[in-house]
């Protein structure tokens, strides 16, 4: 994808706080609540507090293995199964109630990070409290991956945390992080973590760091989404008022795109991937479809 690639703008005028893929139904969590497109771009749905949502602000989008949408939002967890809204707060056992993150484990626990009160785990009953006080490195909790040896990696503002299911690993920039805010996480296939921090891109191969920044080729510093697509090229956005777009990692070299080659914003929130290869990205002007 040297060439300028094609882009689809959908939502021009909302801000996207993230993207979740669900059988080709694109999920977008927004200032105002939540819209489902198809892959065309038609717009299906739109749910609002008015529908059952928790709040207004959608900041994390997560599917489970039923297929159940969660979001995370300021005033709690809302959970849809197509029909019916269920919604979880400090009275049913969260932290926190202003959620920043969610992600599905292998096993298929409901990980849910927060603002100050650590992760929160739901399996399906009862929900489990981890913070700063059992080994999580921050409570604020900006990122959540689960590998595939069931391992849940947590990016945070105090370095990038790790929970094997018995014990806790942190690594800050003492140890090679680039920063220590940690505000995304992807896993490709050779399992190598890539962390997106306040000062580029470091990579963990589980011995070693390794990170990339504009000495290296990388034009964005504060990298707010990370994804590793089906090919291996690795997607990475720059998120707030003073974002510059996208860049991708094709092993050798970064590319750029912004809005210049078709964004509709440069701030960018969210990168997800779809089953065509297709890239989706969340920006604070609405979804950008990148066809391949």
């Amino acid at each position: 994808m040297h060439a300028n690639p094609k882009v689809m703008q959908i939502m021009n005028n909302a801000l996207i706080r993230s993207i979740a893929i669900s059988n080709d139904s694109v999920w977008a969590g927004f200032d105002g609540g939540v819209s489902v497109c198809a892959n065309n771009g038609r717009i299906l749905h739109t749910y609002t507090l008015q529908h059952g949502l928790a709040g207004e602000h959608v900041w994390a989008v997560a599917i489970d293995r039923a297929g159940y949408k969660w979001f995370g939002t300021e005033s709690g967890v809302s959970r849809f199964d197509g029909k019916k809204w269920t919604t979880y707060t400090t009275a049913n056992g969260l932290s926190s109630n202003y959620t920043r993150s969610i992600t599905v484990d292998k096993p298929g626990n409901v990980w849910i990070g927060t603002e100050y009160g650590g992760v929160c785990r739901y399996d399906g009953k009862t929900w489990t409290t981890f913070d700063s006080s059992k080994g999580l490195a921050d409570n604020f909790v900006w990122a959540i991956t689960a590998d595939s040896q069931n391992n849940v990696w947590f990016g945070t503002n105090r370095g990038l945390s790790k929970f094997d299911g018995k014990a806790w690993t942190t690594w800050t920039s003492r140890n090679g992080l680039a920063s220590d805010i940690v505000r995304a996480i992807a896993i490709d296939s050779r399992s190598i973590v890539w962390c997106g921090t306040k000062k580029g891109i470091s990579t963990f191969n589980g011995k070693t760091w390794t990170s990339y920044n504009k000495t290296t080729g990388l034009s964005l510093n504060n990298i707010s989404s990370l994804l590793v697509d089906k090919k291996g090229n690795v997607w990475c956005g720059e998120g707030g008022s003073g974002g510059r777009g996208i860049s991708r990692f094709d092993g050798a070299t970064w590319t750029s795109i912004d809005v210049t080659r078709g964004l509709s914003s440069n701030s960018v929130s969210a990168i997800v991937c779809d089953s065509r290869g297709n890239i989706w990205c969340g920006t604070f002007k609405g979804i950008n479809k990148l066809i391949q």
